[in-house]
C-alpha cells in the first residue's frame, strides 16, 4: 500500500515530467514562430506580389479571434469549477494532464498565428502580416507560459493528497 508521502513523491515526479513536456511543447512553437517570421524576412522577394487590401480584414479578425480564443480556452480549462470535478474524478494526476494538455493547446494556437500569418505573406508578399502574427503568436506563447508555482498552487487547492502531506512543497520555516 502506498503512504501518502510516496503518493505527493509521484504527483511531484509527474508535475516536473508534465511541465516540462509543456516548456519543451511552448519552446518547439516560439521557434517554429520565429523561424516563420525569419523566412518571410529573407524570401520577401520569392513572394508573388499581389495587393493585400483585401487580405488585411479577414487577418486582423482572424488573428485577434485566435488570440482571444486562446485566453479563453485557457479561463475555462482552468476555471476552479473545472479543475474540482477533475480532481474529484480523477485526482492529481487528471488536474496535472488537463494543466498540460491546456498549455500544449494554447501552444498550438499560438503557432497556428504565426503559420496564418506567414501564409498570408506568402499570398500577398507583405511581409508585416508574418510579423505581426508573429508578435501576437509570441504573445500568446508568453501569457500562457507555465509557471511551477501556479501548477503547485493549483494542486494544493485542488487535490488532496492525505493527511501527511497536505501540500506538495515543503512548507519554509518562518524566520
Amino acid at each position: 500500500m502506498e503512504t501518502p508521502s510516496q503518493r505527493a513523491e509521484d504527483v511531484r515526479g509527474e508535475l516536473s515530467r508534465r511541465r516540462k513536456a509543456a516548456l519543451l511543447t511552448i519552446g518547439a512553437m516560439s521557434v517554429l514562430t520565429v523561424a516563420l517570421s525569419l523566412i518571410a524576412f529573407f524570401g520577401k522577394n520569392l513572394f508573388r506580389h499581389q495587393s493585400s487590401a483585401a487580405f488585411d480584414l479577414p487577418f486582423k479578425i482572424s488573428v485577434l479571434a485566435l488570440g482571444i480564443g486562446s485566453v479563453v480556452l485557457r479561463r475555462a480549462s482552468y476555471s476552479s469549477m473545472r479543475l474540482k470535478d477533475v480532481a474529484a474524478l480523477k485526482g492529481a494526476f487528471g488536474v496535472l494532464r488537463t494543466l498540460w494538455m491546456t498549455t500544449v493547446q494554447v501552444a498550438c494556437l499560438g503557432a497556428a498565428i504565426s503559420l496564418f500569418g506567414f501564409i498570408t505573406t506568402a499570398a500577398t508578399a507583405d511581409t508585416s502580416y508574418a510579423y505581426r502574427a508573429g508578435l501576437v503568436g509570441l504573445l500568446v506563447l508568453l501569457y500562457h507560459y507555465p509557471t511551477r508555482t501556479s501548477w503547485q498552487r493549483a494542486l494544493d487547492r485542488f487535490v488532496t493528497l492525505g493527511p501527511e502531506s497536505q501540500k506538495l512543497h515543503p512548507v519554509q520555516p518562518a524566520d
